[in-house]
């Protein structure tokens, strides 16, 4: 009986843990790539499934890109719903566990994204960035494919 319930405990809070974890790249995450990576060790250090793929050729060198989100900021959105418990007139009532208000505020954090992509040449890890990154590195070939990248990026609507 006892191991039962230490093995619904535990599972519990594996679960919760798992809930918990965000679902975007962050910075510290990035800090982990480097070039010559290949795209199963990329996904392990980011910890994060890509959300597309796609393949192209230019000048005969084939290239993939994966896209992930990539945490740029954080804020706090909240909300307001009505205290239904709330009486006017001053009585004692359950209002008075929200400070006899008539409106609860509900705070949630909302991560801020971008798109994150990782260029890849023969299996390996090329180049990682956003988008206008592509054309400020410092690989001469880096830049002459950021033309040929616009085709092939997702663009979100704003």
């Amino acid at each position: 009986m006892r191991k039962n319930l230490i093995v619904l405990v535990t599972t519990f809070a594996l679960l919760l843990l798992v809930s918990c974890m965000p679902n975007v790249v962050t910075h510290n995450q990035l800090n982990q790539l480097q070039k010559g990576m290949v795209q199963a060790d990329v996904q392990k250090k980011l910890d994060v499934d890509p959300e597309g793929k796609k393949s192209f050729t230019v000048e005969g060198i084939q290239y993939s890109i994966e896209y992930y989100p990539l945490q740029t900021a954080q804020k706090k959105e909240s909300t307001y719903r009505p205290n239904y418990l709330y009486k006017s007139g001053g009585s004692k009532n359950w209002a008075d566990a929200n400070d006899g208000k008539r409106w609860i505020k509900d705070e949630k954090t909302v991560d801020l994204t971008e798109d994150m992509y990782c260029l890849y040449q023969g299996g390996k890890l090329r180049y990682w960035g956003m988008v206008g990154e592509f054309a400020k590195s410092e690989d001469l070939q880096i830049q002459a494919l950021n033309s040929e990248f616009f085709k092939y990026i997702r663009v979100k609507a704003d």
